[in-house]
């Protein structure tokens, strides 16, 4: 069975790569291993009067620093956690390995800095001393006063005896850690969805601006061929939209020319292996690497058929709206405009306490119908959008960390009120008092799910003004794994019912094109009973049209 095999987890959404984040840490250890043995060998060897040495040098351990904090951020903040919140035992000595880590490089790095001063000056008294300049003496002064203060040699002996230590010290904390947080325990406690969300939060972790240094410095330090392809894949299925644009080229950058003839063969054959899977009868040019997973659909002559009216609107203003052509998140504001008039009518009901006491059956399943899919939401925003935001920019954090204490909060209070409004209708004789209590925590609940979907607008102009159609295609598809059975079966549906029929079409022609054709049929197949007549009749016939 090969590393980096794939499946998609419920046959509707993106196709996912078999390694789990856990595996892609370990890999990333041993390049880190591999990095600082060559930082010894290399300041060793540091010659000043070569400033290629030095800048090498300087270079690589600026590197080697930027990978180290960056997969120690990505264990405390994410997988750590998550080990957590599964009740695992996580040894502080974990923590403390870290942070004399950190302590180690700012050690290093102030040495460093020393030495490349030395070297910056020598190249520059040469340079003087060549062009006959009048600041040589000025420059030979402050190479004395520097020697005087920290001799070259001496930071040379500190700085191999540092990196010495820091390479017995860095190896021994890898292994206790691989022993910790293991592959083969992440395999029993977490299921295969937890698993695939870790991945993408792993991912996403690191800005924009360190992948572009991170990723071919990682593959670079690899020896293994197997972890090569391993590494390599894991972006390609995690982050498909960014793949052909920005990290395959990244990638090429840490490969020599062998390896990389070596990864473009693995790529046509998963690229092959997609297309048959996905596109029966389809094949992948030979040397051409595919597109990311679940292509786009292509484009047909079924346009040309003749089609009911309604469609046919629908379509010519999907056309025309540039804004609703090229954003097909904008479902997301369909739905949360559908929750926000369900809650308000929920509000009406609990306005007069005579209605309440009469219509406790309809407000409890009204109120766990809108709740059951707000957790659910909930969940697809923390495990998909949220990770997203905050690649996209680093001031997303303190948003993003907003968004999630309100969640907290709107959870605590919907099953507070939940729990309350069961005790009201299982009590015989209702007192005015804890009829109003009801009321109070029901509205306290329901405006701070109000206030919350309010507030997420700015994550929607966020992402509408920040990503591409491919990748607001991948979030779509991304949540459709992500979220359970029922919310594909059910909670659609009955969100779908509740929207006007110019918008239940535009849902639809979102979902029609970030889907391919069959993954498409099965999530309409629900949806379809709450649809127009004359909408399903249209669909239908430009399906049967087109396999014709």
């Amino acid at each position: 069975a090969y590393l980096y095999w794939f499946e998609s987890l419920r046959g509707r959404g993106n196709i996912r790569p078999s390694t789990s984040a856990i595996e892609f840490t370990q890999i990333i250890n041993n390049a880190l291993r591999r990095g600082i043995e060559e930082l010894v060998s290399l300041v060793s060897n540091v010659d000043f009067e070569n400033s290629e040495t030095t800048k090498l040098l300087a270079s690589k351990f600026k590197q080697f620093d930027m990978a180290l904090r960056e997969q120690s951020r990505c264990k405390t903040e994410v997988i750590i956690k998550e080990f957590l919140s599964k009740g695992e035992n996580v040894p502080d000595t974990l923590q403390a390995s870290f942070d004399k880590q950190k302590q180690f490089l700012n050690i290093l790095k102030t040495i460093q800095d020393k030495l490349t001063l030395h070297a910056t000056l020598y190249t520059e008294i040469q340079k003087a001393k060549q062009e006959n300049k009048e600041s040589v003496a000025v420059l030979e002064w402050k190479i004395e006063k520097l020697n005087k203060s920290s001799p070259k040699e001496a930071l040379l002996d500190q700085m191999k005896t540092a990196l010495e230590n820091f390479n017995v010290s860095l190896c021994e904390d890898l292994s206790v850690e691989e022993r910790t947080i293991s592959f083969e325990l992440s395999a029993v406690i977490f299921s295969k969805r937890e698993l695939y969300a870790l991945n993408r939060r792993v991912a996403l972790l690191p800005r924009n601006n360190v992948l572009e240094t991170y990723i071919p410095w990682v593959i670079s330090n690899l020896m293994d061929p197997t972890q090569i392809r391993t590494f390599l894949l894991y972006y390609r299925f995690v982050m498909p939209f960014r793949f052909q644009s920005d990290i395959i080229g990244w990638l090429k950058i840490g490969l020599t020319e062998e390896l990389w003839i070596d990864v473009r063969r693995q790529l046509e054959k998963v690229s092959q292996a997609e297309s048959s899977m996905q596109n029966p009868g389809t094949a992948v040019v030979k040397g051409e690497v595919a597109p990311p997973p679940v292509p786009l659909r292509k484009k047909t002559t079924a346009a040309a058929v003749e089609q009911p009216e309604d469609l046919t609107k629908a379509r010519k203003s999907l056309s025309d709206d540039t804004f609703l052509s090229k954003n097909p998140l904008v479902i997301f504001e369909l739905m949360a405009k559908v929750l926000k008039t369900k809650i308000r009518s929920i509000m009406n009901i609990c306005v007069s306490s005579t209605s309440l006491v009469g219509n406790l059956s309809t407000l409890e399943d009204a109120l766990n119908t809108v709740f059951s899919f707000l957790t659910v939401k909930h969940q697809q925003e923390q495990n998909v959008i949220y990770p997203l935001l905050t690649q996209k920019s680093n001031a997303m954090w303190p948003l993003v960390n907003s968004y999630l204490a309100d969640k907290q909060e709107t959870e605590t209070q919907m099953q507070n009120a939940i729990t309350k409004l069961i005790q009201v209708r299982t009590t015989k004789d209702v007192t005015p008092e804890a009829t109003r209590d009801l009321i109070d925590d029901l509205f306290r609940a329901l405006s701070m799910e109000l206030h919350f979907l309010g507030k997420q607008k700015q994550i929607y102009n966020f992402l509408y003004s920040t990503t591409q159609f491919e990748e607001q295609a991948y979030i779509i598809r991304e949540i459709l794994d992500e979220s359970p059975i029922s919310y594909v079966d059910t909670m659609l549906p009955w969100v779908v019912r509740q929207m006007k029929s110019e918008k239940q079409v535009i849902f639809v022609m979102c979902m029609k094109g970030v889907l391919i054709e069959d993954l498409f049929w099965k999530v309409l197949g629900p949806i379809r009973k709450v649809l127009p007549v004359s909408l399903c009749k249209t669909l239908l016939t430009v399906n049967a049209r087109k396999s014709l």
